[in-house]
């Protein structure tokens, strides 16, 4: 007898165009001095399906400033209290469309303006790994 392997999922966009968007979550409270580099850095994606949400928990110090001057690059944006950080990557988690979520904290950056085009099309030329098709079904359990 012989045990299937994980399921694997094809995430190229001629297979399954519907299965091509990712959401990045941005979490944030009071950063002004890091968070514009942090939402630049997605704003310049060039994914070609890249939906941007961006939770801030009620920031005072003028974060919300900087959000709203980038606000054409941001799907959607809300600010309030939210449990902190683990309670806004939850409101997140709930407002995303994507069938991938990726986590970027206020401060955190992608370093090239392709990073998630590579990373998708190195996962799609190799198929996803068995870890990375295990923690997304188990995300996709919790939900």
């Amino acid at each position: 007898m012989t045990c299937p392997g994980p399921p694997t999922m094809d995430i190229s966009t001629e297979a399954n165009p519907a299965r091509r968007r990712i959401t990045v979550v941005t979490v944030v409270l009071n950063q002004v001095e890091t968070i514009e580099r942090t939402l630049s850095s997605v704003i310049e994606q060039d994914y070609p399906d890249l939906e941007y949400l961006v939770i801030d928990g009620g920031s005072t110090d003028g974060t919300l400033d900087v959000i709203r001057r980038h606000k054409s690059g941001i799907t959607q944006w809300i600010s309030g209290k939210d449990g902190g950080p683990y309670g806004a990557m939850n409101k997140g988690a709930a407002m995303a469309s994507g069938e991938w979520v990726a986590f970027m904290n206020g401060g955190d950056v992608y370093v090239q303006p392709d990073a998630i085009s590579r990373a998708f099309a190195a996962s799609a030329s190799a198929r996803l790994s068995n870890m990375a098709v295990s923690v997304r079904l188990i995300v996709s359990l919790l939900w």
